[in-house]
């Protein structure tokens, strides 16, 4: 049985510290809801009364993004600040739902792409740049750098998908691998080396390759999983 129910069509994203501590965002009213005991109770704080889509937490240290802004939290989310940010022109719209992604290495070092241009900081977003090496505008993002320091950034355009990766912790990126036509990307999680992204047409991604479980795709080595497949994994 649903262990919440209080508007739980508007929950947006949800950040798991341990088994007893997480974090949902409302969407539609821009509030967060937190459990320090695996779901049994919840408390409610209002961030914004805008539109709410992305947390991220490290340890008492944790970014919320709306519409417009960039929120922070210094004490496990038991209050959070809006940060006054300078951005350029550019950034100043309103955010997409589909397309945002917030990523953090630690407290002070991170991403976030929305429909635009990707953007770093290591200052707690006190300060940023632009990455250049993920070059312009995407449609759809996704990021995912593992303890390991091992990681991976996808980016939908309108008629390719670019994979890059990083083995630094996301000081410096590569591309990876092309995936020609336009996939909106939903997930991307790993372990270790392995990697899974999920895609909305119901296939799923895996890197490293599998050697019986590749499907060729324009001269494009795709792996699919599980095994065996004939032609594509439709989740239903």
């Amino acid at each position: 049985s649903p262990i919440l129910t209080d508007s739980i069509h508007s929950i947006i994203d949800i950040f798991v510290i341990d088994a007893d501590t997480v974090y949902f965002l409302q969407y539609w009213s821009g509030k967060l809801m937190k459990s320090i005991d695996g779901g049994n109770t919840w408390n409610k704080t209002l961030i914004t009364d805008e539109y709410i889509f992305n947390i991220f937490m490290i340890d008492s240290v944790g970014y919320i993004v709306t519409n417009n802004a960039f929120y922070k939290t210094v004490n496990y989310a038991n209050s959070w600040k809006k940060l006054e940010i300078n951005f350029s022109p550019r950034y100043l719209h309103n955010l997409t739902l589909s397309s945002s992604c917030i990523f953090f290495t630690n407290v002070d070092t991170g991403f976030y792409t929305d429909s635009q241009y990707p953007i770093r900081t290591i200052d707690g977003f006190s300060n940023y740049f632009e990455n250049e090496t993920w070059g312009g505008m995407s449609v759809h993002a996704r990021m995912k750098i593992l303890p390991n320091h091992i990681g991976y950034f996808i980016k939908s355009m309108v008629d390719i998908c670019i994979i890059f990766k990083t083995i630094d912790n996301g000081n410096t990126w590569e591309v990876d691998k092309y995936i020609p036509g336009y996939t909106y990307f939903f997930a991307i999680d790993g372990y270790d080396t392995v990697f899974y992204l999920t895609s909305e047409n119901g296939i799923i991604y895996r890197t490293p390759e599998i050697t019986n479980n590749i499907q060729t795709y324009n001269n494009i080595e795709i792996d699919i999983f599980p095994n065996p497949v004939t032609h594509q994994l439709t989740i239903a």
